[in-house]
Protein backbone atom coordinates (compact mmCIF):
# COMPACT_ATOMS: atom_id res chain seq x y z
CA UNK A 1 0.00 0.00 0.00
CA UNK A 2 2.12 3.07 -1.40
CA UNK A 3 1.97 6.90 0.35
CA UNK A 4 0.29 9.00 -1.23
CA UNK A 5 3.62 10.98 -1.81
CA UNK A 6 4.70 7.11 -3.78
CA UNK A 7 2.00 7.33 -5.98
CA UNK A 8 1.93 11.36 -7.00
CA UNK A 9 5.06 10.13 -8.60
CA UNK A 10 3.12 7.34 -10.85
CA UNK A 11 2.77 9.00 -14.18
CA UNK A 12 -1.04 7.82 -14.14
CA UNK A 13 -1.76 9.62 -10.72
CA UNK A 14 -3.73 12.52 -12.43
CA UNK A 15 -5.22 14.75 -9.99
CA UNK A 16 -7.19 16.73 -12.61
CA UNK A 17 -8.92 13.53 -13.23
CA UNK A 18 -10.81 13.53 -9.65
CA UNK A 19 -12.46 9.59 -10.46
CA UNK A 20 -9.53 8.31 -11.62
CA UNK A 21 -7.43 9.12 -8.62
CA UNK A 22 -10.17 7.79 -6.27
CA UNK A 23 -9.98 4.38 -8.68
CA UNK A 24 -6.41 4.51 -7.79
CA UNK A 25 -6.91 4.52 -3.75
CA UNK A 26 -9.76 2.13 -4.07
CA UNK A 27 -7.64 -1.04 -5.48
CA UNK A 28 -4.48 0.07 -3.38
CA UNK A 29 -6.78 0.09 -0.57
CA UNK A 30 -8.74 -3.15 -1.90
CA UNK A 31 -4.90 -4.66 -2.55
CA UNK A 32 -3.25 -4.29 1.23
CA UNK A 33 -6.47 -5.89 2.60
CA UNK A 34 -6.93 -8.55 0.39
CA UNK A 35 -3.06 -9.23 0.49
CA UNK A 36 -3.50 -9.55 4.39
CA UNK A 37 -6.43 -11.99 4.38
CA UNK A 38 -9.76 -10.07 3.84
CA UNK A 39 -11.96 -10.39 0.41
CA UNK A 40 -12.82 -7.05 -0.88
CA UNK A 41 -13.83 -5.55 -3.90
CA UNK A 42 -12.40 -2.00 -4.65
CA UNK A 43 -16.01 -1.53 -7.04
CA UNK A 44 -18.45 -3.16 -8.81
CA UNK A 45 -17.88 -3.80 -13.04
CA UNK A 46 -18.77 -0.35 -15.05
CA UNK A 47 -16.64 1.88 -12.17
CA UNK A 48 -17.71 4.61 -11.51
CA UNK A 49 -20.92 3.61 -10.88
CA UNK A 50 -24.42 5.32 -11.14
CA UNK A 51 -24.34 6.54 -7.34
CA UNK A 52 -20.74 8.36 -8.12
CA UNK A 53 -21.79 9.80 -11.19
CA UNK A 54 -25.26 11.10 -9.81
CA UNK A 55 -23.60 12.95 -7.42
CA UNK A 56 -22.54 16.92 -8.09
CA UNK A 57 -19.20 17.57 -8.64
CA UNK A 58 -18.67 19.27 -5.27
CA UNK A 59 -19.87 16.09 -3.14
CA UNK A 60 -17.62 14.26 -5.54
CA UNK A 61 -14.90 15.70 -3.94
CA UNK A 62 -15.96 15.81 -0.79
CA UNK A 63 -16.34 12.04 -0.84
CA UNK A 64 -12.57 11.63 -2.81
CA UNK A 65 -11.44 14.32 0.03
CA UNK A 66 -12.90 12.08 2.91
CA UNK A 67 -11.26 8.66 1.80
CA UNK A 68 -7.55 10.21 0.51
CA UNK A 69 -7.80 11.33 4.35
CA UNK A 70 -8.28 7.55 5.41
CA UNK A 71 -6.07 6.35 2.97
CA UNK A 72 -3.68 8.70 4.00
CA UNK A 73 -3.81 8.37 7.54
CA UNK A 74 -3.89 4.27 6.79
CA UNK A 75 -0.96 4.10 4.43
CA UNK A 76 1.36 6.43 6.87
CA UNK A 77 0.79 4.76 9.69
CA UNK A 78 1.61 1.38 7.79
CA UNK A 79 4.99 2.56 6.54
CA UNK A 80 6.01 3.92 10.04
CA UNK A 81 5.18 0.38 11.34
CA UNK A 82 4.01 -2.65 9.21
CA UNK A 83 2.72 -4.37 11.65
CA UNK A 84 -0.07 -1.56 12.63
CA UNK A 85 -3.27 -1.99 14.43
CA UNK A 86 -6.70 -0.74 14.26
CA UNK A 87 -6.03 1.16 17.48
CA UNK A 88 -2.95 2.73 15.92
CA UNK A 89 -4.36 4.05 13.19
CA UNK A 90 -7.43 5.40 14.75
CA UNK A 91 -5.93 7.33 17.02
CA UNK A 92 -3.63 8.48 13.75
CA UNK A 93 -6.65 9.79 11.72
CA UNK A 94 -8.26 11.26 15.13
CA UNK A 95 -4.75 13.58 15.33
CA UNK A 96 -5.28 14.05 11.80
CA UNK A 97 -8.73 15.54 12.52
CA UNK A 98 -7.69 17.04 15.86
CA UNK A 99 -9.89 15.34 17.82
CA UNK A 100 -8.95 14.25 21.67
CA UNK A 101 -10.62 11.18 22.81
CA UNK A 102 -11.81 10.44 26.70
CA UNK A 103 -8.94 9.33 28.20
CA UNK A 104 -10.16 5.58 28.92
CA UNK A 105 -11.82 5.03 25.72
CA UNK A 106 -8.82 2.96 24.21
CA UNK A 107 -8.80 0.83 27.38
CA UNK A 108 -11.84 -0.58 26.32
CA UNK A 109 -11.35 -1.85 22.78
CA UNK A 110 -9.79 -4.89 22.04
CA UNK A 111 -8.03 -6.78 19.37
CA UNK A 112 -10.80 -7.37 16.84
CA UNK A 113 -13.08 -4.41 18.11
CA UNK A 114 -14.69 -2.59 14.98
CA UNK A 115 -13.41 1.62 15.55
CA UNK A 116 -15.63 4.37 13.44
CA UNK A 117 -15.09 7.52 13.63
CA UNK A 118 -17.73 10.13 12.22
CA UNK A 119 -17.27 13.79 11.81
CA UNK A 120 -19.61 16.57 13.07
CA UNK A 121 -21.54 16.13 9.84
CA UNK A 122 -22.29 12.79 11.09
CA UNK A 123 -20.21 10.43 8.15
CA UNK A 124 -18.71 8.03 8.91
CA UNK A 125 -14.82 9.36 8.09
CA UNK A 126 -12.86 6.07 9.52
CA UNK A 127 -13.64 2.58 9.44
CA UNK A 128 -10.84 -0.49 11.25
CA UNK A 129 -9.63 -3.08 9.23
CA UNK A 130 -11.53 -5.62 11.33
CA UNK A 131 -14.32 -3.94 10.03
CA UNK A 132 -14.23 -5.09 6.34
CA UNK A 133 -14.38 -8.80 7.61
CA UNK A 134 -18.21 -8.35 8.01
CA UNK A 135 -19.24 -6.36 5.00
CA UNK A 136 -19.62 -7.48 0.91
CA UNK A 137 -20.12 -3.95 0.09
CA UNK A 138 -17.32 -2.74 -2.40
CA UNK A 139 -15.09 -0.24 -0.99
CA UNK A 140 -16.79 2.42 -3.35
CA UNK A 141 -20.33 1.73 -2.38
CA UNK A 142 -18.84 2.31 1.60
CA UNK A 143 -17.79 6.10 1.16
CA UNK A 144 -20.19 6.65 -1.34
CA UNK A 145 -23.35 5.77 0.23
CA UNK A 146 -24.07 7.29 3.58
CA UNK A 147 -24.28 4.67 6.43
CA UNK A 148 -28.09 4.60 6.86
CA UNK A 149 -28.76 3.70 3.03
CA UNK A 150 -26.00 0.99 3.37
CA UNK A 151 -27.60 -1.10 6.53
CA UNK A 152 -31.00 -2.50 8.03
CA UNK A 153 -31.26 -3.28 11.76
CA UNK A 154 -34.40 -3.16 14.22
CA UNK A 155 -36.13 0.57 14.69
CA UNK A 156 -35.72 0.23 17.97
CA UNK A 157 -31.81 0.06 17.88
CA UNK A 158 -31.57 2.44 14.84
CA UNK A 159 -33.93 5.55 16.98
CA UNK A 160 -31.94 4.98 19.96
CA UNK A 161 -28.47 4.79 17.79
CA UNK A 162 -29.60 8.05 16.28
CA UNK A 163 -30.73 10.04 19.52
CA UNK A 164 -27.13 9.26 21.03
CA UNK A 165 -25.15 10.39 18.09
CA UNK A 166 -27.32 13.37 17.85
CA UNK A 167 -26.95 14.31 21.56
CA UNK A 168 -23.32 13.73 21.31
CA UNK A 169 -23.23 16.65 18.44
CA UNK A 170 -25.48 18.64 20.22
CA UNK A 171 -23.02 18.41 23.24
CA UNK A 172 -25.16 16.76 24.97
CA UNK A 173 -23.40 13.75 25.72
CA UNK A 174 -20.05 14.71 27.78
CA UNK A 175 -19.25 10.96 28.94
CA UNK A 176 -18.48 8.04 26.62
CA UNK A 177 -21.97 5.79 26.79
CA UNK A 178 -20.91 1.98 27.78
CA UNK A 179 -23.18 -0.78 26.43
CA UNK A 180 -25.72 1.71 24.96
CA UNK A 181 -27.83 -0.73 23.08
CA UNK A 182 -28.95 -4.73 23.32
CA UNK A 183 -27.05 -6.94 20.83
CA UNK A 184 -28.92 -7.24 17.46
CA UNK A 185 -28.75 -8.01 14.28
CA UNK A 186 -27.66 -6.04 11.05
CA UNK A 187 -28.19 -6.70 7.94
CA UNK A 188 -26.98 -5.38 4.48
CA UNK A 189 -29.50 -3.25 2.25
CA UNK A 190 -28.43 -4.08 -0.98
CA UNK A 191 -25.05 -5.70 -1.40
CA UNK A 192 -24.35 -8.99 -3.58
CA UNK A 193 -24.86 -11.27 -0.38
CA UNK A 194 -26.64 -9.55 2.03
CA UNK A 195 -24.39 -10.23 4.32
CA UNK A 196 -25.89 -10.34 7.95
CA UNK A 197 -23.79 -10.15 11.57
CA UNK A 198 -24.92 -9.96 15.21
CA UNK A 199 -23.52 -6.87 16.71
CA UNK A 200 -22.67 -5.94 20.62
CA UNK A 201 -22.40 -2.45 20.91
CA UNK A 202 -19.54 -1.48 23.25
CA UNK A 203 -19.11 2.22 23.31
CA UNK A 204 -20.23 5.79 21.76
CA UNK A 205 -17.99 8.54 23.03
CA UNK A 206 -17.97 12.18 22.39
CA UNK A 207 -14.71 14.04 20.27
CA UNK A 208 -14.09 17.37 21.32
CA UNK A 209 -11.56 19.44 19.07
CA UNK A 210 -8.46 20.65 20.13
CA UNK A 211 -9.85 24.23 19.83
CA UNK A 212 -13.09 23.35 21.97
CA UNK A 213 -16.37 22.27 20.43
CA UNK A 214 -17.35 18.54 19.91
CA UNK A 215 -16.16 17.37 16.46
CA UNK A 216 -17.45 14.40 15.96
CA UNK A 217 -18.17 10.85 17.96
CA UNK A 218 -16.11 7.16 18.05
CA UNK A 219 -18.07 3.92 17.80
CA UNK A 220 -16.79 0.58 18.65
CA UNK A 221 -18.73 -3.10 18.39
CA UNK A 222 -17.75 -6.56 18.43
CA UNK A 223 -19.40 -8.99 16.03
Amino acid sequence: MLTLDALRENPQYDPSNHLEVFRILLDQIAGHLNANGYCVKAYQPGYPSAKLRSLTREKQDLIIKQFTDYYDVCARTLAQQANSDDRTMAWSMLVRMKLVPHSDVFDHIRPGDVIEIYNQDSVQVFRSFSFFRLISYTLEELFVHEWWELYRRPEEASRKAFEICQNILKGGVPETVYECLDAHEVEEVFSENKTKARVEEVLLSPLPRVGGGIGGSLHVFRA
